[in-house]
């Protein structure tokens, strides 16, 4: 990691080390990828420490860098709260400089992204909006972090009625999203938080069900409409760990066995528990929401013997 050499979307880069966070000569969506800090799993704490302290002294706020669009400090936010101030808040705790300093960025872009909610867009970008402010909200005690809280906590109720359908399904109608929500509203939920947990425990568990049954005997996704594999979570991990913070007794992913029909989205499949498997996208294309998760995989299926 030391050597600067970062991988995203099936493309590797050196970057140097630190990064060079602004370096317009990479691909704009690779760029954003590096913003995200998901990164920030994968290093010891020092490590960490030493990158967002970079970042933070020399990556300022401007409205027209990669860095500071709404959906790069949504789950920049998600990751720097909950590693900081989640896995390692005993560090932070006793490191006054660093956790002031960050405790100013935090700051910084959570209230600039109130300003900056992604409406235009809607759909999933929203719902990683309103979740980032949720848990930053939660994560902090005065009176900016129970404004984040509250004004997460209510936008997401609206999209989780809006966008979580009743069978599960996410309205995006794409198992790669779907993966990607349920992930989002699990993360909320391992906060602890009772009041998130009210908001997110039954709809995560719909979710987490409808995504078993939309990947293969293998355990990956159903190719439908926006999706791709090894960008989100993979089904497997992420049903079990649903199922840890629910308590619920979920079916692993690709395990069903008979038929099944998923209405609201228009997937519909069987499989036989023995790795014969089929689905079929019988739906719409996704014109009312997000048409451009739709791809025009109407009629389309995946069969596996």
């Amino acid at each position: 990691m030391q050597k600067g050499l970062f991988s995203f979307l099936n493309a590797a880069h050196e970057t140097g080390w630190p990064p060079r966070w602004g370096a317009e000569d990479l691909p704009r969506h690779w760029l954003l990828n590096l913003h995200y800090f998901d990164f920030t799993w994968a290093l010891e704490y020092e490590e960490a420490r030493f990158l967002v302290t970079d970042w933070i002294q020399t990556y300022r706020l401007s409205r027209n860098r990669v860095g500071w669009e709404s959906y790069a400090i949504s789950l920049r936010l998600v990751n720097l709260s909950a590693f900081f101030f989640g896995a390692h808040r005993e560090r932070v705790d006793a490191d006054i400089p660093f956790r002031n300093m960050l405790w100013e960025s935090i700051f910084l872009q959570a209230e600039w992204l109130c300003r900056h909610m992604e409406t235009n867009v809607g759909g999933n970008h929203l719902i990683e909006n309103v979740a980032a402010l949720a848990l930053a909200g939660s994560c902090f005690s005065g009176a900016h972090a129970d404004s984040w809280f509250r004004m997460g906590c209510r936008l997401l109720s609206k999209e989780i009625a809006r966008q979580v359908l009743p069978d599960g399904a996410h309205f995006g109608r794409s198992p790669m999203y779907q993966c990607r929500m349920t992930y989002v509203l699990a993360t909320l939920l391992n906060t602890g938080d009772a009041r998130l947990a009210d908001l997110v425990c039954g709809p995560v568990g719909r979710m987490a069900e409808e995504l078993s049954r939309v990947c293969h005997p293998d355990g990956d996704i159903a190719l439908f409409n926006d999706s791709a594999l090894a960008l989100y979570n993979r089904p497997i991990p992420l049903i079990e760990y649903v199922a840890k913070l629910t308590g619920a007794r979920l079916a692993a992913a690709g395990s069903g066995n008979g038929p099944f029909g998923l209405s609201s989205v228009g997937f519909f499949g069987a499989g036989n528990g023995a790795g014969e498997y089929v689905v079929v996208d019988a739906g719409p294309a996704n014109r009312r929401f997000i048409f451009g998760h739709g791809h025009g995989g109407m009629f389309s299926f995946e069969l596996s013997l």
